[in-house]
This record gives structure tokens, C-alpha cells and sequence, in this order.
């Protein structure tokens, strides 16, 4: 904790405790393994995680991280609040006495945040030490520089412009790595120790000794370089919980629903798709009925209407054509009684033969 409040490793941890994450995929596993690793190797190879300090668009130097362990030595010589920050910014920076002089209050306030910023940086790695130890790069670190690294008393670190900035002492996190280091190694020769008075014993043991080999062998994967189970205890991930079903229009008015709809409208979801189906039926049955239109009026003379052109008669004419058509009906109830007639006469004639 720093000014009391909880950095983000100690946060991680009590979720992680707590249960609030689960565990991540492998593929982030492996993401977060190589970045971690990354930084890590630059703390320990280092010292500190170094980077350009910018105003506006032009570089005034480099600043880093105050380690914990300088602050506490820092505090041994100096009361005074303000002469420790100025401490604290000469330290962390490579900016000079006169140029610091020169700053104002909220300038000086702003270059104290960014100090501040990359000591929590550093110390976000705290949580994953223990997996990192298990990496192929740390074993190569502690082999090749593992005495070295655990000395950073007055060490200068050389930058690319010819200027240096010292380290008071070796920072937390290399400790805490070195021991780890040295608990692993310790860890190997035991198992090693274990495996051949194992190997002298089986001969006499017979197969009550099959236990104790597996487990023995068990512990010698867990000692194998760049395994992931370590870093499944210390990397987790929040629950996603997909709400994405295919069907994003809903009476969801909330920002969070509507991006859900206009994103689902977008990727043509199943709600489109059954729209976009049902439009084409709508379609296809009205091309249907205006098809069965056109040929049930093709068949009764084509489109438009027919009109019939009428005529007025004088008196004379209708008379005319009344008895005209007084005439075709006698004639036509005449037709009808002579068939009628017709008809019994043969019925007749076809009893008598039978």
C-alpha cells in the first residue's frame, strides 16, 4: 500500500482470493506471460524501468521509479517534506538543481505525479515474481548475473545520451526474485537428492515405492521452465457473460442495449436475417397475386373497361322494338311447347315397343 491506498497487485490479489475472477484463457495466459516477462527481465537487468521524459512534444531527460527501499533510506536523512520530494524528483529524473529551481508549483507537482506513476508501475509486478521465476528467462538472468543483480548499491545505469542515473539500492523487486530464485534451486538439488536414493532404494522397495516416484515426478513438471501453471494462480480474467443471443433488438433502452442493437443490425444478426426473410416472403406473395391479377384480366380482354355505347330512340323506335321483341319471345315460348310435345311422343312410342 502507498498513502494508504491499495496498489493494483494488491487488489488482483484479493480478487483473485475472494473469487470475483476466473480463470483466464490459455491464449491470454500466453499474452500476459510474454509482456510480463518483458518488464520484469528490464527491472532486474536494469535496475529500473527507465523511459523518456517528454514536454509537450521535446525530450528534457529520462525518469524511472523510486524503489521503496531507496524512500525508507531517503527518509532516515531528510524531515523536511518538501526537501524530500525534491529528493525524491532528483532521483527519479535526470533533471538538474537549477532546472527543478525554476519550476512552478503545479510543473513541480506534474513531474512528482509522473514519479509517483512509475513507482506503482513497478510496483503492478509484485503479484507475478512468482511465476516469472519458473520462466526460462529468469534461470537465465540467475545464472549469468544472479550475484550481480542483488547489488545495486550506487549503480549508474548508462543512457543513451551519455547521461546516468544512480541507484541507491537494489530495488524490492530483486530481492523478493533472488530469493524465490534460490528457494528453486535449493527446491531442484533436493528433488535431485530425492530421485537417486530413489533409484538405489526401488530395487528393494519393489512397487511400494511407485508412489513416492510419481509424486516425485509430479514435483520435477512443476520444476520444468516456462510451464503455465504458475501463472494460472496469478492471472485471471473477469467473467464475460455474452449477451449477445442473435436476437439484439429488444426494450432495452439503455446505451449499453442500443450500441448492442446498432451492432447487431450491423453484423446482419438473426433478427435481421428473420426480417430480411420474412420481407422477401412479403414480396414474393404480392408478386404472386399481381401475377394472378394480370392473367385473369388478360383472359377477359385485357386491361381498362369495356363500355357499351348506347343509343336513344325516338317513340316510333321503341314501339318498334318493343313489338320486335314481343315477337322473338312467342316464337321462343312456342319452340319450348313444341318440344315438350316432341318429347312425350317419343315416350310414348317407346312404351309401346317395349
Amino acid at each position: 500500500m502507498i498513502g494508504g491506498h491499495k496498489t493494483r497487485g494488491v487488489e488482483l490479489m484479493e480478487q483473485l482470493h475472494s473469487g470475483r475472477l476466473q480463470q483466464a484463457p490459455p491464449a491470454e495466459l500466453v499474452k500476459v506471460r510474454s509482456a510480463i516477462s518483458f518488464e520484469i527481465e528490464e527491472l532486474l537487468e536494469v535496475g529500473a524501468r527507465v523511459r523518456p521524459l517528454f514536454v509537450g512534444k521535446e525530450r528534457i531527460g529520462w525518469v524511472r521509479g523510486v524503489h521503496l527501499s531507496e524512500r525508507k533510506q531517503l527518509k532516515r536523512y531528510i524531515t523536511d517534506p518538501l526537501e524530500l520530494l525534491s529528493h525524491i524528483v532528483l532521483l527519479g529524473t535526470t533533471v538538474s538543481r537549477e532546472y527543478l529551481r525554476s519550476l512552478s508549483s503545479m510543473e513541480l507537482r506534474s513531474l512528482v505525479r509522473v514519479v509517483t506513476e512509475m513507482t506503482n508501475s513497478d510496483l503492478r509486478l509484485y503479484p507475478y515474481m512468482g511465476a516469472f521465476v519458473t520462466t526460462s528467462t529468469s534461470e537465465q538472468l540467475w545464472f549469468s548475473r544472479g550475484i550481480e543483480l542483488t547489488s545495486f548499491q550506487k549503480r549508474l545505469i548508462e543512457l543513451p545520451d551519455e547521461t546516468r542515473m544512480t541507484l541507491w539500492s537494489a530495488p524490492d523487486q530483486a530481492r523478493l526474485w533472488a530469493t524465490l530464485c534460490s528457494y528453486r534451486e535449493k527446491a531442484k538439488v533436493r528433488l535431485d537428492a530425492s530421485m537417486n536414493s530413489l533409484m538405489i532404494l526401488r530395487p528393494w522397495a519393489g512397487k511400494s515405492a511407485d508412489g513416492l516416484a510419481n509424486e516425485l515426478k509430479a514435483n520435477a513438471r512443476l520444476l520444468l521452465p516456462d510451464t503455465m501453471e504458475p501463472w494460472t494462480e496469478v492471472v485471471a480474467a473477469k467473467r464475460v457473460i455474452d449477451l449477445d443471443d442473435g436476437w439484439a433488438h429488444g426494450e432495452d433502452d439503455s446505451r449499453e442495449g442500443i450500441l448492442r442493437e446498432l451492432e447487431g443490425m450491423l453484423s446482419n444478426d438473426r433478427h435481421e436475417q428473420v426480417i430480411a426473410q420474412m420481407e422477401k416472403e412479403a414480396r414474393d406473395k404480392a408478386e404472386k397475386q399481381r401475377q394472378r391479377i394480370e392473367a385473369t384480366l388478360m383472359e377477359n380482354g385485357g386491361p381498362g373497361f369495356i363500355q357499351e355505347t348506347r343509343t336513344v330512340l325516338t317513340p316510333e323506335q321503341a314501339r318498334e322494338r318493343a313489338a320486335v321483341l314481343r315477337a322473338d319471345k312467342f316464337r321462343g315460348m312456342r319452340r319450348t311447347n313444341d318440344d315438350a310435345e316432341i318429347g312425350s311422343n317419343n315416350a310414348d312410342r317407346l312404351a309401346r315397343y317395349e
